[in-house]
């Protein structure tokens, strides 16, 4: 999440959820290339699930489309020793569903 404004939240003892705001970047410059994407919608958005990126399944992605060249990144986490992506992608989801609202 290295650029851009972020913001973390630790759930204690079960791992973490952040967002990253990405003004000049949209999904098309961040760089999922080989990971499975699952395109889905986050309130009015559209948006884009990772699941288990760069193999890491106890992590899920879901980046909000705001527009062609902006967007919000948020990425969820369970503990690492565990290989929870649904329960990961479940948090993801919730937050970013969260951030919606207050989107232009």
């Amino acid at each position: 999440m290295a650029g851009a404004d972020t913001c973390f939240w630790k759930v204690s003892g079960n791992g973490n959820a952040g967002a990253a705001i990405r003004p000049h970047q949209g999904i098309g410059d961040l760089d999922y290339t080989d990971e499975r994407t699952v395109p889905t919608k986050v309130g009015k958005y559209p948006a884009t699930r990772i699941e288990a990126p760069l193999g890491a399944e106890y992590m899920c992605h879901v980046v909000i489309s705001v527009s062609a060249s902006s967007s919000v990144q948020v990425v969820a986490t369970m503990p690492a020793n565990t290989i929870d992506t649904a329960a990961a992608c479940d948090r993801a989801t919730k937050t970013a569903e969260l951030i919606a609202p207050k989107l232009p």
